[in-house]
């Protein structure tokens, strides 16, 4: 394998104008990686953009990136996992161009997450099946910071890891043909490939200029059915995002990306421990690779100064409940002061109430342990771990932390039904059956009553009881006409207590 490959050679039959902007973007990462970041939104924009008239909708080259990536979303049900790789290019991209960021980090993230797009896009649109070898790690840049360095040595080395005997035969031959070149052959070299670069660059232009008949093109063949239907493809979508494969850095990109969205400042590269970052009064931080006794925590999560949970973050592959233990071991290995754990802790020994396991993928039940977030509160060694479609927001957590089960069931036990209004004895056992089960630790029950049987005045019964024994702090009370639920407010006895959803 030639170290000058492409890593997105294979788009380039079919896929030609993705081919450039990849390529393009790869070839400027040594020496612009602003220019680089750029080129990979530009390559996001045009996935989304094809993706979307391949799945029939309507879409003109000027449409704003975020709005159709919203678009996707909703009409088409895009993967979680593949839009939040195009959201990651995009802000990065947008960052480079408005900030002037000039970082070799993200461009290389950026380079390795636009490679798995492509592989998912060629995977759902193309050719299903089909093998990859794995990233070409681009030029080394002449100024760069040792983190880069290794990063760029280690995808080197899995590169090598890879190669047949006869690939390092050629690749050493070519290497040693280089170094027995001279001075001017080197300097032509280097003027053929220049010439090569501005071809690309100019074809790339002219590929953005001739879009917009494209896409309706593209946009006309799915409403004819001269392509596999919606069905179809949208099924290939999902298998091909099942394989999406990341290493724990690009992982780490998305991860973060999901805590911001949950109201965390994080930036795994900048809001380090060992640059400086800290836990801030009246900032909610995601800070990584916290020292601890067990090692470094990949987040360490503080609301203010208070360390309210850890995170172990792994790779894509790995199975995400079976690492739930090392972050809880993190959580006994903090070092702070009293001022800086919650209140009760620590809790046999742990100083983070919360642990928390993630490898970046959307939660899905037919893989239930290796995705989604897994959570363990280790405030009582018999809470169980229990797995969560994402992260919880800061405001959330405290208000978990305020929750004490054993002290709630404590006072539901002795709390009287009283509520200004009698209740049947059957209403009376369901809320009992119901508190049953929430002792032991059930998450999903089923009530079911016949019309007239008084099921307002039972769910104002229950939840009532549930939010003032501090069970819960919050309902979410759904109802499928208006009228009921202003039914249920008029009949609540503290109806400030209920969030009504109608």
């Amino acid at each position: 394998m030639k170290s000058n490959e492409s890593n997105f050679g294979f788009l380039q039959p079919l896929e030609p104008q993705l081919y450039r902007l990849g390529t393009l973007a790869e070839r400027y990462f040594s020496e612009d990686p602003n220019t680089c970041n750029i080129k990979l939104r530009q390559f996001s924009e045009l996935v989304a953009q094809f993706t979307a008239s391949r799945l029939g909708l309507s879409v003109a080259q000027s449409d704003n990136l975020a709005d159709l990536l919203r678009l996707l979303k909703i009409e088409c049900n895009l993967p979680k996992q593949v839009l939040e790789i195009l959201h990651s290019l995009r802000i990065a991209g947008n960052q480079a161009a408005h900030q002037n960021t000039d970082d070799h980090s993200t461009a290389l993230s950026g380079l390795k997450l636009a490679r798995q797009l492509a592989i998912w896009y060629f995977r759902t649109f193309h050719k299903p099946s089909g093998g990859f070898g794995p990233f070409v790690p681009p030029e080394r840049p002449k100024d760069v910071s040792d983190s880069i360095v290794s990063e760029l040595e280690r995808l080197k080395s899995e590169l090598e890891a890879s190669l047949t005997e006869a690939d390092r035969l050629r690749e050493a031959a070519r290497q040693a043909e280089i170094e027995r070149q001279s001075a001017a052959d080197r300097a032509e070299q280097e003027r053929v490939d220049r010439e090569t670069w501005e071809k690309l660059a100019e074809e790339a232009e002219e590929d953005r200029k001739a879009l917009s008949s494209q896409l309706q093109s593209l946009q006309l063949q799915a409403s004819t059915r001269e392509v596999p239907t919606v069905e179809v493809v949208t099924e290939r979508a999902r298998d091909a995002a099942s394989k999406i494969n990341l290493d724990e850095a690009d992982t780490r990109v998305l991860i973060d990306k999901q805590l911001r969205d949950a109201g965390w400042e994080v930036d795994t590269k900048q809001l380090r421990y060992a640059s400086g970052g800290r836990p801030m009064k009246g900032r909610n931080r995601a800070i990584s690779e916290w020292p601890t006794e067990s090692g470094p925590a990949d987040y360490a999560l503080f609301c203010g100064m208070v360390l309210v949970g850890t995170v172990e973050a792994k790779r894509q592959n790995r199975n995400v409940m079976e690492v739930l233990r090392q972050a809880e071991r993190y959580s006994a290995g903090f070092k702070l002061t009293e001022a800086e754990l919650a209140e009760g802790a620590p809790w046999a020994g742990f100083k983070a109430p919360f642990a928390f396991s993630t490898n970046g993928r959307p939660y899905l039940k037919q893989v239930e342990t290796l995705s989604g977030i897994w959570r363990r509160d280790l405030r009582d060694a018999n809470n169980p771990a229990e797995v969560l479609v994402g992260w919880p927001s800061p405001r959330g957590l405290l208000e978990r932390l305020v929750v004490n089960k054993s002290a709630a069931h404590h006072d539901l036990a002795s709390q009287p039904f009283d509520f200004g209004f009698p209740l049947r004895p059957y209403q009376h056992k369901a809320i009992e059956a119901v508190e049953k089960a929430l002792l032991d630790d059930r998450r999903a029950m089923l009530v079911a009553m016949a019309t007239g049987t008084g099921k307002t005045k039972l769910a104002i019964a229950m939840l009532y009881r549930l939010i003032a024994a501090k069970r819960f702090r919050r309902v979410c009370f759904i109802v499928d006409r208006s009228a009921l639920g202003e039914q249920t407010e008029s009949e609540c006895p503290s109806s400030h207590d209920l969030e009504q959803v109608a």
